[in-house]
């Protein structure tokens, strides 16, 4: 189904098409080459800069993984989220976070078979096979209307979700399983476009 908001298309897919644009009233479509139960990066980027509730920003150590800090100088802050498009519109926006650090050198954020969060040096793929990812977190709104505040699903660990846990005096970026019957502020994250 398509849909115009705000006299602007709303880009689906269709039985196969992809409507990639609307000129003069006219409906444009391409052909998709998703196959089922996959991912292809969309052009869609958003630089972005990520807090907690207590506005701690999120900070990466490619080698350490990543945490909050109040008080932070040059270190990388600003992180890239690249949507993908996937063939199951109902989980939320299919997105991967990635990061450079002071050497420009590219990380991306990846989750393990154990729920524990890593970096692994280069980008994020084009294009992802299968019905899970470890790259892949389902952007969805923390609470409805909220347009700055969102939660994020791993698409390789159902029902868990990136939030912070306080380790060793730190705010520290972890997974961990949500329940859907209570507003947990551990998963609620900030994202301030740059």
């Amino acid at each position: 189904m398509t849909s115009i908001k705000d006299g602007k298309p709303v880009f689906e897919e269709i039985n196969n098409l992809w409507l990639c644009g609307v000129e003069e009233d006219i409906f444009i479509f391409e052909e998709s080459d998703l196959q089922a139960d996959t991912w292809k990066k969309a052009k869609l980027l958003q630089t972005v800069i990520i807090q907690n509730y207590f506005d701690e920003v999120l900070v990466a150590f490619p080698e350490d993984g990543a945490e909050f800090l109040a008080n932070y100088g040059t270190e990388a802050v600003l992180f890239d989220l690249k949507a993908y498009r996937n063939t199951n519109e109902g989980d939320g926006l299919s997105v991967s976070f990635t990061i450079k650090d002071n050497n420009q050198k590219t990380y991306f954020m990846y989750c393990t078979d154990e729920g524990t969060l890593r970096f692994q040096d280069g980008d994020s793929p084009n294009f992802i096979e299968g019905n899970s990812s470890r790259i892949i977190f389902y952007q969805r709104h923390f609470t409805q209307g909220d347009a700055i505040r969102f939660k994020f699903e791993s698409a390789l660990k159902k029902g868990y979700y990136l939030a912070f846990r306080h380790e060793a005096g730190k705010h520290k970026l972890v997974m961990k399983p949500k329940s859907t019957d209570e507003l947990d502020d551990t998963v609620q994250f900030k994202l301030t476009k740059q």
